[in-house]
């Protein structure tokens, strides 16, 4: 009974496909007899300047990095930020607070070196030069720097802190004075002129309570402390002089064509030009040196990156960026398709230009290929541009 069944079935559907085929129209018939030709791709011809580039993956920092580091409290043990100063779009003015750790400030002030000692009345060196220069530029000190430090550079340095709301650093060994009690010293009167020392009073300027740059401002890297934060025994950075992206490639090691002088490409700024590769460093970074705040840039282990000078009326506002390396250019304005539409033929380059209307057709024509990045070619022939052409293959 199933096998009978089962064979209707069959005999039904052969009959049903016999009967479809004796209703089909003579067009139909005549399209499955001839069949149209296969459907091909093609794509206008256009103007490009075409590049071969590198892709590496960048941090931003600047050209000198000052860190603050606060091993432990003067009295406490502790490091203590009492106050944040005010910046512009995290950038801090010369002159200006940039924290108040234990109630004493760090300013911000003009100058190419860090101080690597208290300055006192007596002293005399290129870092009391540095000194004077940076007071007459805030405004403190009228006289011509001499790199002596006298009672004109002392008053100076008062006006300078008075300016800002702190008092004067003061020294508690008791250094010597003069017969006549210098300006911001108080002694104990006990004494005979000449032989007196101060009592805890004599005012200097204390090396630690300012950072260096040699611009105008500088700018905080990465996040700032709050007020109330315990930052001992860690590090605060801050970026003076000029912006800097320091890459590396996502291989590790950059390739031999990379070198100074080549032009840069910025993913989030693609239309603007001015970066440029300003040096190969073979050093490790200072982060991976000291473990400090300043941020990780993937320089590969053999410490080797490429440091891409940012134009001065670029402001970055992240810390990491995608930048394309420019290596090498083709020729300007040159006729551009894509390297699926050139195809050879013993020694010579040809495209397929397809030919549109109520004839279409096509003829193959012969091109130079000028130069060719990322899947595009710049080709020189007697072609124009918006002229289609085939892109899978000759018809």
């Amino acid at each position: 009974m199933l096998a009978v069944v089962a064979t209707g079935v069959i005999v039904f559907t052969a009959a049903g496909f016999v009967l479809g085929q004796s209703l089909k129209s003579p067009g139909q018939k005549a399209a499955e007899a001839h069949p149209p030709p296969p459907t091909v791709t093609s794509v206008p011809i256009a103007t490009k300047r075409l590049r071969s580039a590198v892709q590496v993956m960048c941090s931003a920092t600047h050209e000198r990095v000052v860190e603050l580091r606060f091993d432990d409290g003067a009295e406490s043990g502790k490091a203590i930020v009492t106050r944040v100063g005010a910046a512009s779009e995290g950038q801090f003015a010369i002159g200006s607070l940039l924290m108040e750790i234990n109630g004493r400030p760090v300013f911000v002030f003009p100058g190419e070196l860090e101080f690597y000692r208290d300055l006192r009345v007596g002293m005399s060196g290129p870092d009391v030069f540095q000194l004077q220069e940076g007071l007459r530029t805030l405004g403190h000190l009228s006289a011509q720097a001499d790199g002596e430090f006298g009672q004109a550079t002392l008053a100076a340095v008062i006006a300078f802190y008075d300016e800002r709301g702190y008092d004067t650093p003061v020294d508690e060994r008791g250094q010597p004075i003069s017969s006549a009690p210098i300006e911001g010293s108080e002694t104990s009167g006990q004494e005979s002129p000449g032989t007196q020392r101060s009592v805890g009073h004599t005012r200097y300027f204390q090396s630690d309570e300012v950072i260096v740059t040699s611009t105008d401002r500088v700018s905080a890297i990465g996040e700032l402390p709050t007020r109330g934060s315990d930052i001992s025994n860690s590090r605060v950075a801050f970026g003076a002089g000029t912006q800097v992206l320091q890459c590396a490639a996502p291989s590790g090691r950059l390739p031999t064509s990379l070198v100074p002088g080549q032009s840069v490409i910025l993913s989030d700024f693609p239309d603007l030009a001015g970066f440029t590769v300003a040096d190969i460093v073979h050093e490790p970074s200072p982060a991976s040196q000291t473990g400090s705040a300043v941020p990780d840039v993937g320089v590969a282990e053999s410490g080797e990156s490429a440091r891409i000078i940012v134009p001065a009326d670029v402001q970055l506002t992240k810390s990491r960026y995608v930048a394309q390396v420019v290596i090498e250019l083709g020729p300007a304005d040159a006729l551009t398709v894509p390297a699926s539409a050139v195809w050879t033929t013993g020694a010579e380059s040809f495209v397929t230009v397809s030919q549109r209307g109520k004839k279409p057709s096509t003829r193959d024509v012969p091109v130079k290929v000028v130069f060719s990045s990322e899947g595009e070619c710049n080709i020189a022939g007697a072609l124009e541009v918006g002229q289609e052409v085939i892109v899978d293959g000759r018809s």
